[in-house]
């Protein structure tokens, strides 16, 4: 099976920070993409971060 789109959203103490698309082959893989993302732009993973994945 290829690779499916997921969008990742960002909230940051509840307040809406972002969203990104990224190609997984299933939600625990766009999770990990996306906090390499976030890492890689040295925005820090707060405890309060929450990311809500939705299949596109």
């Amino acid at each position: 099976m290829g690779k499916r789109k997921f969008c990742v959203m960002f909230h940051v103490n509840c307040e809406y920070f972002g969203s990104m698309i990224v190609r997984a082959k299933d939600e625990h893989s766009a999770y990990c993409k996306a906090v390499k993302i976030l890492l890689k732009n040295n925005i820090a993973l707060h405890t309060n971060v929450d990311m809500d994945i939705e299949e596109m």
